[in-house]
């Protein structure tokens, strides 16, 4: 039977489905790649070696086609003649499924019998899968010297990547069996956890209300991740900040938020009309996680300046900094929104020279149209940002 290629060049996702199911594609092709390479390292190691071998023994001659061809671990096959495992594969490159299946349940449980038990397998095959997984890599996964089952180094390392990979599938293909038998239709949006908190429910009400039949997942991740799940595909656009090498999203600004010193309410510094940052010298800080987008705009912002502060204290929330600074530990530097509507044991006080602001908007994927939900949610967003346009200025 002929299967007709769908063409690329005229074909574009455009609902939640088609996103997650470029999304999955994208993550087997990745996967698929970096095995295939590791294979032909290999096989050409093993060419190389042949060659020296058969050039002690007698004359050195090309491989012909009475060699046969060298086989890649995805056409190897098993003794029944099929190709053993549940497999993703592009290009004779496999990923297996049940052997890192495996191996996550025994890492997570450290012994053989529950973890057979949990995959409702016999221990002998569970062994089987995880003696292949091990094969096809060339290294050891587990340690089974002793009990429980412990992980090498190289299980150590691919614990993580493996469990959040898995995970994230098997929540994608949960969404879609459920999305397939209720027919119901879904969004997925990222958006900057200060501004999920301030902005979203009352967006959210006004969606519901127009699409009660929706689900929407909101994904309040940091300005980094928000901007790696556009391109992913993960989610159809972003409330975030915009920064300046974006070259791969479609931009839209829709303010521009001052940052400013949070201290507790009874500081010195809380009377102020504004500070200058040169007075933040002599008050210890209190940092938020390099991961966050503001950590890496303040930084870009101050230059030199930002190593003569007493960055004492570093946390990875907002919400962390804002308890701190309340209870009088030290300073911190925060988006303005991040402090609206806190209780009174905090001020929000203006920096100045420099005045250092963000600029907030929605980025989606260059060159993807977003879909109709997508599309009236974002605009919604849009109108309820610029909103505070005047009193942030």
């Amino acid at each position: 039977m002929r299967h007709d290629r769908i063409s690329t060049a005229t074909w574009l996702p455009r609902s939640d489905f088609d996103l997650r199911l470029v999304k999955i594609g994208r993550q087997l092709r990745e996967r698929c790649a970096l095995r295939l390479d590791r294979w032909k390292a290999g096989a050409s190691s093993a060419v190389s070696a042949r060659r020296g071998i058969v050039g002690r023994s007698r004359p050195s001659r090309p491989l012909d086609r009475h060699d046969g061809p060298i086989r890649s671990p995805s056409t190897a096959r098993s003794p029944s003649g099929r190709p053993g495992g549940l497999t993703a594969c592009e290009g004779d490159v496999r990923v297996d499924f049940l052997g890192i299946q495996a191996f996550l349940s025994i890492a997570e449980r450290g012994n053989f019998q529950r973890a057979a038990a949990y995959l409702n397998l016999s221990q002998t095959a569970l062994s089987h899968r995880i003696r292949k997984l091990e094969d096809d890599l060339g290294l050891k996964l587990l340690s089974r010297t002793s009990r429980p089952v412990t992980l090498t180094s190289a299980g150590m390392k691919l614990l993580p990547k493996a469990q959040a990979t898995l995970d994230e599938l098997s929540a994608t293909m949960e969404e879609l069996r459920q999305q397939g038998r209720s027919g119901q239709r879904r969004l997925s949006i990222g958006c900057l956890p200060t501004l999920a908190e301030r902005y979203l429910p009352p967006i959210l009400n006004r969606f519901k209300e127009r699409h009660p039949d929706v689900a929407v997942r909101v994904h309040d991740n940091s300005a980094t991740e928000i901007s790696a799940m556009v391109q992913a595909g993960t989610v159809e656009f972003g409330v975030t900040i915009v920064a300046a090498n974006s070259a791969d999203l479609t931009v839209s600004i829709l303010l521009k938020e001052p940052y400013v010193l949070v201290c507790a309410s009874n500081h010195p510094l809380a009377r102020e009309k504004a500070v200058n940052w040169d007075v933040l010298l002599r008050y210890p800080l209190i940092r938020v996680s390099p991961q966050t987008g503001n950590r890496i705009l303040l930084d870009d912002a101050l230059g030199s300046r930002r190593e003569k502060l007493q960055w004492l204290y570093e946390v990875q929330h907002t919400s962390t900094a804002i308890k701190l600074a309340a209870e009088g530990v030290g300073l911190t530097i925060l988006p303005r929104l991040a402090v609206t509507n806190i209780d009174s044991k905090v001020a929000a006080v203006p920096l100045q020279n420099p005045k250092v602001t963000r600029a907030i908007g929605i980025v989606s994927r260059a060159g993807v149209p977003m879909s109709s939900l997508a599309d009236e949610f974002a605009q919604i967003v849009g109108r309820e940002l610029k909103k505070d346009r005047r009193r942030l200025t």
